[in-house]
C-alpha cells in the first residue's frame, strides 16, 4: 500500500521517534522509581496540595477515610490510578518479562500515589457533601480536584512543550514542576494567599520532619518542585560528547563518572539498589565516610540501623543519629 507524502513523517519520523523514546522513559522511570522507597515518600508529600485546596480538617478525613474497607472499593471504582506518571505505558498489554516486572517494581510508588488521590479524594468529597452538595456532585468535585491536586499525565493533560515524543524526553520528570508551578500560579492569580501560605507551611512541617531521612531539602520542595530541569538523558548525551572532544583527562574522567551514574537508570531498581548497597556498606564498617575517608557520623551496629540503612541509604542516618 502506498503511503501518501503527507502520511511520510506520521509513519517515518513520528511514530518510530515516539515509540523509542517511550521505551527510554519507562526504562528510567524502573531505573529512578523502582523499589525506591525514598522516592515513593517524596511522593506523599504531595498531601501540601490537598492540605492548601482542601484545609487541615477535610485532608485528616481524607486520610482518615482509608482505614475504611468500604471506601477503598469506592476508590477502585473510580480508577484514580489511570492517569499517574507512568500510566502512558503501563496500559498497554504486557509483552516482556520487564514489563511483568513493572507491578514489583513500581510497589511503593503506586501505593504513594493511592494514598495521595484517594486521601484528596475523600477529603473533597467530605467538604462538598458537608457543603450541602448531593453525593453524586460532590463525587464528581472530588474527581475534578484529584486532577487538580494530584495532577493528570494523560496525553491531554501534557504541557504543550511536552508533547514532542523528543522534548518529553530531555524533561522527563519536568511534568511534575511544571503543573506545580500551574497549581500555585493559580492560586496567586485568583489572590487565594491562605492557599499559598497553607501550601508552604505544610511543605515546611514535612521537610522539617522526614526530609534528611528522604533526602528533601527546603530548596527541592520550595524551588527546585516549581521548576522543570532537564532529564537523564541530555546529562548522559552531553557527558557522552564530553568524553570524545575533551582534552583534560580530569574532566573526561568526572563525564565518564557521569556516564556511569547516569547510564545505570537504565537497570531496574537501580537507584534504590544504589542506595541499599551502599547503606549496608556504611552500617558494616560502622561510620559513613566521605571518598577521601573523613568520618561524617558514627553508625552503631543495630537491627534498627541495619534496616534504616538498607532502605533509605548511608545519608539518611544522619538525621536518625544526630536528631
Amino acid at each position: 500500500k502506498v503511503i501518501p507524502n503527507k502520511n511520510i513523517k506520521r509513519y517515518f519520523a513520528i511514530r518510530p521517534t515516539a515509540k523509542t523514546m517511550g521505551a527510554v522513559r519507562m526504562a528510567i522511570f524502573r531505573g529512578a522509581l523502582g523499589l525506591n522507597v525514598s522516592s515513593a515518600m517524596k511522593n506523599l508529600t504531595q498531601i501540601s496540595n490537598t492540605f492548601a485546596e482542601e484545609g487541615a480538617v477535610a485532608t485528616i478525613k481524607g486520610y482518615m477515610s482509608l482505614l475504611n474497607r468500604g471506601n477503598l472499593k469506592e476508590v477502585e471504582k473510580a480508577n484514580l490510578m489511570k492517569e499517574i506518571i507512568t500510566a502512558e505505558h503501563r496500559m498497554k498489554p504486557i509483552r516482556s518479562v520487564v514489563e511483568k516486572m513493572d507491578k514489583v517494581l513500581f510497589v511503593f510508588f503506586d501505593t504513594a500515589e493511592r494514598i495521595n488521590r484517594s486521601a484528596a479524594y475523600f477529603a473533597t468529597k467530605s467538604n462538598a457533601i458537608k457543603k450541602g452538595l448531593s453525593q453524586e456532585k460532590a463525587i464528581e468535585l472530588a474527581l475534578s480536584q484529584v486532577r487538580k491536586t494530584q495532577f493528570a499525565y494523560g496525553k491531554l493533560d501534557t504541557p504543550l512543550m511536552l508533547h514532542d515524543p523528543v522534548t518529553k524526553t530531555a524533561f522527563q520528570f519536568a511534568t511534575f514542576p511544571i503543573k506545580q508551578a500551574e497549581l500555585l500560579a493559580g492560586y496567586a492569580k485568583n489572590k487565594q494567599y491562605k492557599s499559598i501560605a497553607s501550601y508552604v507551611m505544610a511543605t515546611f512541617g514535612i521537610t522539617w520532619a522526614i526530609g534528611d531521612m528522604i533526602g528533601l531539602d527546603y530548596k527541592d520542595a520550595l524551588v527546585k518542585n516549581i521548576f522543570p530541569t532537564l532529564g537523564p538523558v541530555p546529562s548522559l548525551i552531553g557527558s557522552g560528547v564530553e568524553v570524545l572532544k575533551t582534552e583534560s583527562d580530569q574532566k573526561r574522567q568526572q563525564a565518564i563518572e557521569e556516564i556511569k551514574k547516569t547510564g545505570s537508570l537504565f537497570i531496574p531498581a537501580a537507584t534504590q539498589g544504589k542506595k541499599t548497597i551502599q547503606g549496608i556498606g556504611a552500617y558494616q564498617q560502622g561510620a559513613s565516610t566521605t571518598p577521601t575517608g573523613k568520618t561524617r557520623y558514627e553508625i552503631e551496629k543495630t537491627p534498627s540501623n541495619l534496616l534504616k540503612s538498607a532502605i533509605f541509604g548511608q545519608y539518611s542516618l544522619g538525621h536518625f543519629l544526630l536528631h
